[in-house]
Parts: C-alpha cells; structure tokens; sequence
C-alpha cells in the first residue's frame, strides 16, 4: 500500500513533467514546425506520459469525487503558506466541476506552466496531442453524464458502431465507459433511433443549421481577451488564434485555453465525448440509414440495368452493412405483404420484382480501423478501376464518409468511370473533409496562388489572410467544370450525428453529386 500511495505521488508530478518536455523537444526538433509524427512522438514518450495522466487523473477525479472536493496535492500541502488557503479551496463543486479541476492540475503545467502563449506555441498544431487533451476534457466535463445513460439504455451498449475498446489497457483507461466486446452482448443489427440520441444526450436544444460563425465566436472572443485575434485559412477549413509571445493566460480556464489552441470543445455535450472515446466522426442512426437507404433504392430502381454502391475509405465497413440489411429487409417486406406473408405470393405479370443495388465497401487500411463488418482491402484508385467495369450497362454511385481533410478523391470519381453519381457525407464547405475548393466547390477557398487571378488580389491582402471571394471571371468549381450538379439531401439533416458537431452549429450533411 506504501509502495501503491508512493508510485501514485511521482506519477503526478512525473506523467505532467515528461509530456511537457516531448512536447518541447518535438516542437525543438522541428525547428519551431510541427510535423505529425507518431514515430517522433513515441521516442519522446509522449503516448507514455499521456497515458500516465490519464490513469492518475481519473483515479483522482473518483477519490474527489466522492469527497466532494478537490483535495490539495502534497506538492501544495508543502509549499501551502497556512491552512485557511487550503480551507479556500474546499469549496464545495459540483460533480463535472470538481473532475475538471483535477485535470486542470495534471494539465495546467503541461500547457502552459508559466502562462504565457509562447508555450501554447509548442502545442497548438500538434494534432495527436491536441485530440487527446480533448478527449481528456470532455471526459471530466461530460463522462459522468454519459455513464449514466450508458447504464440506463443498454441498447446503446450494444451498438456494433460503439464496440471498440477491446484491449483490457484501453479498457482500463476508459472504465466504465468502455463498450463490452462480448459478441452475445453485442447485436449487429442495432442502431440507435435519433429521438432517443437527442433527448438522453442533452441535444434537444442544439442547433439544427450549420453555423459557421458562431463556432468560432467563442475562440475569438477568448483571443481578444488576452490581446490576440483568430486567422482563418482558406485551404484546410481551419482557425487559429495568433497572440503576443508574453500574452499572460493566468485568467483563462482550462476550457478557454483548449478552446483558443483549436480543440474545439466549447458548446460541446455528452455526445461529443461518446464520439471520443469510441473514435468515430459519424454515428449512424436507424433514421439516417432508412433515409439513405431509400435514396438509393428509388435511384436503383430509376435505372434500367444493374447498380453498384462503392463505400470507398469504408473504414469499419459499417455505412455498407447497414445499408444491405436496410435493402434485405426492403427487399423481403415488398416482394411480400404483411397480410400474405404466411402464404407464397404468385408472380404477377407486369410488376417488376424489388431492385436491389450491389454494396460493397473497400478501405486501404492506412488509418489502422477495425473491421466491424466486411472490407475489402483496396485504395480508391484500385476500387475505381477493378470494380466498375466499362464495358457493362452499370450505374455506379460512390458514397464517401468523411474524406481525409486536405485529400480529394473526387477528381478520381469523375475521371474514373462514375457517369452517375457520387455522394459525400461529412462536414462541408468550410469542414475537415476533403478539399474545401477541389472538393466541394466552395469558392471562398480557392488558392491564393492560381496565375490566372493572383494580380487581381493585393499583395498585403494576401500575407494577412484578409479576402475570402474570388473574381467573378474565374472558372467554376471542379465539379461543375466536369458537368456534375451538387445538391445536399436535407431530408436527412435531422438524423446526421458528426463527431464535431455542437449546440451552436450542425457540421455534417450528405451532398449529392450528379452529372447533369
């Protein structure tokens, strides 16, 4: 028990000490640049310290918990200059309040021990890092919220999307939280119905429209506040704040300066910590399957031939499962009345039998997720040309689920034999998925650089980020440019739960391309 207490004492001070000097020398080593790179990160054992406060928080945030404060630690006790300081800090939390105050304690000194910006620097575009110190938050925020529904609807326990800490030390981290892989618990037909995601999530009051301003108010308010504003790039749909060196951030919560660095965790809920902690950017729900699902079969059956369905980056493979049991129960509930089901229908002359398209899902696994449902193993490019063939009466419709942010696939799609149609599913326009210009076409977004256009913008307007509308006379977007028209398929807005989605703003939608 000594050995125990002691280990737990060091570890609060040694989890805290090794991830803020990887974090100093990864940002060192890159000369003031920060590069994504696991590899790097593993030698400085940043994973390692991450999950050293990880362990120690949570355990702490329990003890706490339960006394109903936050406890000083034996470092404060020390150096405490008399017990009514400690008598302060007693007062009484409520629950998400007293778990984020410990956290703020591991974190606090890793992210800015001297609060100033100039060690936010270090941190601010370290993706990896800056994903888990979110996770962390939501976590203390939010976990108690969402254990508790965890534990009154256990239908959610056995949603196949949801089964992915299988790994008893991910288990161990997530505690309760974590979803149990026993497959006689798990039913892979289960998906969870909206209505009941909206009102046990607290989501009831968000926001149904995509509101890009009002995400990023919170962020700049906080950068005025300390003297700083937010820049936003055109190409990645991204926002950054820009602050004095010497800033002092001794005011700001653990929450503003998350929010400043770009986590993203202001006007967040439970749902947003469910997404963290079972690693998905899309939930899928019975009514947005339904919706899709129905899509593509009045598609299918417009079409006289055969229809293929490619789930490309199909990552778990289960968009595509979900949509071939939709298609089989719609195939069996059509071709059979529910007032003839116990006896054999006889064909009747005239009445075409139910279409169903072919669905398959193909990921090249560079992104390491786990098959939840079948998957074959190919990039988009060996998708495009091994599956479709030419020289068949085929319609071929692409769906794709949040595209890597700063790739395009869809050149490929309209280059590659799709004459039909390609769907995109994820945030839009201004988002993390694709190319805001090569993809979707946002105008805002064109690059800076083009010949054709670059005298026409001022030179300082260019080095300050300042314009955001191209002229007038510049070709269209790539989509149209091939001839395929875009329109978002709205009906299934309601029932779309994207992984960064908030109370003031929907990210997600499903837009549909089509060749005119």
């Amino acid at each position: 028990m000594v050995f125990l207490t002691l280990s737990q004492k060091v570890n609060q001070f040694l989890g805290p000490a090794m991830l803020r000097n990887g974090l100093r020398a990864h940002y060192a080593l890159g000369r003031g640049v920060v590069h994504d790179n696991p590899t790097l990160d593993n030698f400085l054992l940043i994973p390692l310290a991450q999950k050293l406060i990880s362990l120690e928080s949570r355990e702490e945030m329990q003890q706490a918990t339960l006394l109903g404060k936050v406890a000083p630690s034996w470092l404060e006790r020390i150096f405490s200059r008399n017990s009514q300081d400690e008598e302060e800090d007693a007062t009484p939390l409520v629950d998400a309040e007293i778990r984020v105050k410990v956290l703020e304690r591991y974190l606090r000194p890793v992210l800015c021990r001297n609060n100033r910006w100039s060690e936010v620097r270090r941190w601010q575009f370290h993706p990896r890092f800056l994903k888990w110190a979110r996770a962390e938050y939501l976590l203390a925020r939010h976990g108690d919220h969402l254990q508790a529904v965890m534990g009154a609807f256990p239908s959610l326990q056995k949603t196949l999307q949801l089964q992915v800490r299988q790994r008893s030390f991910q288990k161990l981290l997530s505690g309760k939280l974590a979803m149990d892989s026993d497959q006689d618990v798990v039913d892979p037909s289960t998906l969870p119905k909206s209505s009941l995601l909206t009102k046990v999530l607290e989501m009831e009051s968000w926001t149904g429209q995509k509101d890009t301003s009002a995400t990023s108010a919170r962020m700049k308010q906080i950068a005025e506040r300390v003297g700083g504003q937010v820049l936003e790039l055109r190409g990645g749909g991204l926002r950054f704040a820009t602050v004095s060196q010497e800033a002092d951030l001794s005011a700001l919560s653990l929450q503003e300066i998350l929010e400043l660095a770009g986590g993203h965790v202001a006007n967040c809920g439970p749902f947003n910590t469910l997404c963290e902690e079972a690693d998905i950017y899309q939930l899928w729900t019975e009514e947005y399957v339904e919706g899709l699902g129905s899509y593509l079969r009045k598609r299918t059956e417009q079409y006289h031939g055969d229809t293929l369905v490619l789930d490309v980056g199909a990552g778990d493979g289960l968009l595509a499962k979900y949509l071939r049991d939709y298609f089989e129960k719609e195939f069996t509930s059509r071709k059979t009345p529910a007032r003839q089901r116990k006896v054999v229908p006889r064909p009747r002359r005239g009445l075409p039998s139910p279409k169903t398209p072919t669905i398959i899902a193909t990921d090249d696994g560079s992104w390491r997720v786990s098959e939840k449902a079948p998957v074959e193993r190919m990039s988009v490019e060996e998708t495009l040309d091994k599956l479709i063939q030419s020289d068949k009466a085929q319609q071929v419709i692409v769906l794709c689920s949040w595209m890597p942010l700063s790739e395009d696939w869809t050149t490929l799609f309209r280059s590659r034999n799709v004459d039909e149609e390609y769907i995109l599913i994820g945030e839009y326009d201004e988002g993390q998925c694709g190319d805001n210009w090569e993809t979707w076409g946002n105008p805002r977004f064109r690059s800076s650089i083009d010949e054709e256009w670059e005298g026409l913008v001022q030179q300082d307007e260019i080095e300050n980020e300042q314009f955001q509308i191209r002229p007038a006379d510049t070709p269209k977007a790539p989509h149209q440019a091939d001839g395929y028209k875009r329109h978002e398929l709205r009906s299934l807005r309601p029932y779309q739960f994207s992984r960064f989605d908030c109370s003031v703003s929907k990210a997600g939608g499903t837009i549909s391309f089509r060749r005119t």
